[in-house]
């Protein structure tokens, strides 16, 4: 790979990086396209693309993958939890969800 290819590679890297830390820090938030673009300074289309790439799954499944782990693990630190209520604690659309991808692991 030439430098000019690898340090691309690096900036874009450092790019989703910014936005992974943007989502983590707003899981309870709207995650939009359109605003994790914008953070990253890419079109919505090239976003996607690239995020897929580095990332190895859509924005959408990433976005509920860290939503599914942080609420299996505040389920975890607060067993008389409803699983309902922390389910929408955390913006899974669906608790039964969280409820499976809990059993799966169990």
């Amino acid at each position: 790979m030439r430098r000019y290819e690898s340090d691309r590679h690096s900036e874009y890297r450092a790019r989703i990086d910014r936005v992974i830390a943007h989502i983590d820090g707003h899981l309870g938030e709207d995650l939009s396209l359109a605003q994790l673009a914008q953070i990253a300074c890419f079109s919505e289309y090239h976003f996607h693309r690239l995020f897929r790439g580095i990332v190895g799954e859509t924005l959408n499944e990433f976005v509920q993958r860290r939503r599914l782990e942080t609420a299996a693990r505040d389920l975890y630190l607060n067993p008389k939890a409803k699983v309902i209520d922390v389910a929408r604690e955390h913006r899974l659309r669906k608790s039964r969800l969280l409820f499976q991808s809990l059993s799966q692991a169990i």
